[in-house]
Order: C-alpha cells, then structure tokens, then sequence
C-alpha cells in the first residue's frame, strides 16, 4: 500500500467512525429530549453531554488531519530526495556528448536513452531528456516538479476538508448529522466561522472525482514511458510532406510515398507519433504504411536492406518476381 492509499484509508476510516458517532449523537439528544424538560435539557444535556460528543468529533478530526499531514510531509521528502538524486556519471557523459555535439537522435536511439534514464530515476535526467526530445521533434508529457508540488499542497488542504468539515450524510430534508459537532472552519490560522453547506457537501461526496487520484497519477508518470507526440513544427512538417503524396481523392501516389519513406529513416516512427486529427487523410496514409498492422512492422524489420527494396520494387513496378514465402522465412 503506497502512501496515497494510506492517506484514503484514514479519511475512509475516519468518515466511517464519525458516521457511528453522529448516530449515537442523535439518538442521545432524542432520548433526553423526549425524557428532560427544556430547561433541564439545556443544562444537563447541552452543558454535559454535548460538548463531550464535540469533544470527541474535534479530537478524532484533529488526530486524522496530523495522520493525514505525516504522509503529506514524506511524499514532500520523496521529492526532494527525486530532485536531488544524480544521474550516473555514464549517461551523463552520453547527453553531454549528444549535446556538445548537437548530434540528432533517431526514435530508437532515443528510446534506449530513455531506458537508461527512467532506471536512474533521476529528475534532473528526465528534464535533460525531455529537452533532449524537444530539440529532436518530441513534446514531451512527463509533469513538472512545480506541476506535482502545487497539486501536494492542494490535495493537502481538500484532503483536511474532507476530514475537518464531513458532518456525515445529508438526510431527505438537506440536513448534516454532525453539523453542530464540527469544529470553526479555519484557513491558515483564520476562522470564518461554521463550514457552509458546500463544504459539507464535498466533503461527503470526496471520492467522486478524488483528487489523491490525479496526485497519484501525476506520481506515477513521473517515471513512467514517455508518449512520443510530434511537436507543432515537426507536425507541420510531417502533414506538408504527406500532402504531396496524397491527392484531392484521398489516393496515394505510391512511388513518392515510398520514397517520402526511404528519405528520412524515422517517418514510420513519426507516422505514429502525429498528434490525433493532425492530418485529413491520415486513414488513407495508416493503411498503406501499415501503421495499424503489428505483425507487418515486425515482417519489415526482420527484412534486409536489399530485400525490402526488391519487395517495394515489386509493388511500384510489378516487373519481377518475389518469393514471399521466401522472405517471410528471414
């Protein structure tokens, strides 16, 4: 269990304690309204046993919350530790020579550098690679420290909020249990009085669209695959050049695709890269490059230079004869 599901576990847990305890509350007050007189019910009920029943509902939020903020507080420690672990000395000399040397990285050469650095697991490794992948056509979708920080100190204060203001179920009639034992609603170190109904509210209602998910999610990316997308310029470039391949009837004019393909090593990779919608026709260009089809990209790559060019000179000329169960042996 990872210290997000620990974080829900408590506010689960105490939410659970404090539905038993509003209950209880509710059936103590009926019982001594039912059994006291108004004068006597407001001095041996609401000065004995109500604050007692406040007193209990305040010290298990306030007991939660310093649970609560621990976790906060060693998830902030696992950053700062991220942040400042090294990256080894042998991939930083390789960036720094691909950088000293402006050398431009295929697709491939920079999924094995990415290997590298997501084993590392070094921030300052996945900034330099995410740069790296800029200059060579990629956005890149790893968050930011700031990106994760701010979403820490938020999930932070919703999370006391569903701790400090949960006043239970709203009954048929729009009322909260445990509204009257609640504590003030303070906000850094200011109190502005009762919660108000939307914060009660929220607070029930704190696992529907939770926010430790997106926390958790933003976590878990930070050392996940990058998603390889083509940036605007390299898109832009992409689309003019499948535009000259593609005519006004969506039809492909084979011979220019294939050597649109042939001219730069990495067209199949930014094929696949485009960013959705990005080109009209781009159906038309997934199926006669195949893009959709595993089993055909593993079939090209198992293939030698020079047999890929007698099988593409087979289908621009269809002048000789290829053995493709031949070649499908290879």
């Amino acid at each position: 269990m990872n210290k997000i599901d620990k974080i829900k576990l408590i506010i689960k847990r105490h939410q659970k304690d404090m539905d038993k305890h509003f209950a209880t509350y509710q059936k103590a007050e009926q019982t001594a309204r039912a059994r006291l007189s108004e004068s006597a019910f407001k001095t041996e009920f609401m000065q004995e046993t109500y604050p007692k029943f406040v007193g209990e509902a305040q010290a298990a939020a306030d007991m939660a919350v310093l649970e609560i903020n621990n976790l906060f507080d060693d998830i902030q420690e696992d950053l700062s530790a991220w942040m400042m672990k090294p990256l080894d000395i042998g991939t930083a000399q390789i960036l720094s020579c691909i950088n000293q040397f402006s050398l431009q990285m295929s697709f491939d050469e920079l999924r094995i550098l990415e290997q590298g650095i997501l084993k590392s697991g070094s921030y300052l490794g996945n900034r330099i690679f995410d740069g790296l992948c800029k200059k060579n056509g990629y956005m890149a979708n790893r968050p930011r420290l700031k990106t994760i920080v701010d979403s820490l100190q938020i999930a932070r204060e919703e999370t006391e909020l569903a701790i400090m203001a949960y006043a239970g179920v709203m009954d048929k009639s729009g009322d909260y249990p445990g509204r009257e034992l609640i504590s003030e609603w303070m906000y850094n170190g200011n109190s502005y009085g009762e919660y108000q109904d939307y914060h009660l509210y929220s607070a029930e209602h704190f696992f529907e669209n939770c926010i430790l998910d997106n926390l958790s999610h933003l976590l878990e990316s930070v050392n996940a695959p990058m998603k390889y997308t083509l940036d605007k310029r390299e898109t832009e470039r992409m689309k003019k050049s499948l535009e000259k391949i593609v005519d006004k009837k969506g039809e492909i004019d084979a011979s220019e695709a294939l050597r649109l393909k042939e001219s730069d090593p990495d067209f199949i990779n930014k094929l696949r890269s485009m960013p959705e919608h990005a080109f009209e026709a781009m159906d038309v260009v997934t199926n006669f490059f195949h893009l959709d089809n595993e089993s055909n990209k593993k079939k090209e790559s198992a293939l030698s230079p020079s047999m890929e060019q007698a099988v593409q000179y087979k289908a621009i000329h269809g002048s000789i004869d290829a053995d493709v169960n031949v070649l499908n042996r290879y």
